[in-house]
Order: C-alpha cells, then structure tokens, then sequence
C-alpha cells in the first residue's frame, strides 16, 4: 500500500474493464460454475451415504434401546450428567423422563421424542420436536402441544410452572426451549442428536468408569488383534 492510500480506497481500485478482463472474468466463472456442480454432488453423496448407514444402524439402536429398557432412569441420569443438557433438564423434567428417540433423515430433517411417565403436570407421553428447513434452507422446528392437566400452568414469559397457582421453582429452559421455533442455532438439539443420542453410556456412567469402559474396550480389541493375527475388519462377517 502506498503512503497515504487508504484501505478502503484501495480495495475500491478495480481493473479496467475491457475485453481481455471480461474473457478472463467469464473463464472464472466457468470454472466456479464446474466447483459448484461438484459442490452439489459431493452434498447429494454424503446425505445418500448417511441414509445408507443411518439404516445400518437401525436394528442396533433398536436392541440399544430395548436393552436401556432394563435399567432405571438411565435416560434421567445421562442427561442430568451432561455438562450442557443438565442445565436445560432439571429434576422436574428428568423424574419422569423415560425414554429418548432421535429420528434423522440426514438432510437437516430431524425428530427428537422424549417419552414420560404418567405425571401430575401433562397428559401427553410423548413431547415431540420436529425440525424442517424452510424454502429459503433455514431450520425452523414445530412441537406437539402440551396437554397440561387441571391446575398446572405455565405463566407466559416464564420458566416457572405451576400447580394450583402455586409454583415448584425454576426449572431452566426448557419450556421456553420446546416451544422456540427458530432453531438455525438450537445448541440444544444438536447436543441431543450429535453427542447424548450418539454415545448415552459415556454420560450415563461416572467419569472413571467411563473411562474404565473405553480401556477395556482398547484392550479387548488389541488382545483380539494379536490372538488372531488381524483385526474385526477383515473379516467378511462384519
């Protein structure tokens, strides 16, 4: 930059436009045209990759989900035990809270359930988020009403709720969370699908044993190694 010439002078100072620049500009373009067309492709082929192994993995998160089943609260205890999620889901919600399920469709598309015991506050089993994009690709999200049972009530602008006027103390947000439409920076829900539905056995056991798990696993999977002289990969049953 010469002395005395501004930033933004300078970044204001185009080429002469003449018939040599536009034939250059007009080769950019084509080319940005082709990177774009690869672009879309590349896009088209991830989300049909994530489709194919999405289904994969359907009859293992069926047997994940029947087999979490068999211990009490575990869905309360991974989420009151994540460092983000237990924030939003306080004693009041997880109490009753007995199961998760995540739905994706790999192409921004996804449902979140959260399954409840009977309770003193809502009649509904299933509180349900669904996620969408709209026309112009922005996520928005429509829930299921709450069905509140007689007397329980949720003062507008409030995170409180009440049963008979009488209210059982700050519960987060998560009311207020249920019911946001614009969701293009849900940290909440991407929380729920991309870590606590991922892997709900890392939040659901203490640190230590946590830990102790994922050696044992590494250690499992070495002795296998050496026993067989190769690794579960190579064999055709997996």
């Amino acid at each position: 930059m010469e002395p005395g010439t501004s930033k933004s002078t300078q970044s204001t100072d185009y080429p002469e436009y003449n018939e040599k620049t536009n034939t250059i500009l007009d080769q950019i373009n084509a080319y940005q045209e082709e990177i774009n067309t690869i672009t879309i492709k590349i896009q088209n082929e991830i989300i049909q990759t994530e489709r194919k192994f999405n289904q994969l993995k359907k009859p293992h998160l069926k047997l994940r989900e029947d087999t979490i089943k068999k211990i009490p609260n575990f869905w309360s205890i991974a989420f009151a035990n994540h460092p983000l999620l237990s924030n939003f889901f306080e004693s009041l919600i997880l109490k009753y809270l007995s199961k998760l399920k995540v739905q994706n469709d790999s192409d921004g598309r996804y449902d979140l359930e959260f399954h409840f015991d009977i309770n003193p506050y809502f009649e509904n089993e299933i509180l349900r988020k669904d996620y969408n994009l709209d026309t112009l690709g922005c996520t928005i999200s429509t829930n299921l009403p709450i069905e509140w049972k007689k007397g329980v009530s949720l003062p507008l602008g409030k995170s409180e709720l009440c049963l008979d006027e009488q209210c059982i103390g700050k519960i987060g947000s998560f009311w207020e969370w249920y019911e946001e439409k614009e969701s293009d920076m849900d940290i909440i829900a991407d929380a729920i699908k991309d870590d606590l539905w991922i892997d709900p056995l890392k939040y659901f056991l203490p640190p230590d044993e946590a830990n102790t798990e994922i050696e044992s696993t590494d250690e499992d999977l070495d002795a296998n190694f050496f026993e067989t002289g190769t690794s579960d990969e190579a064999h055709e049953d997996y």
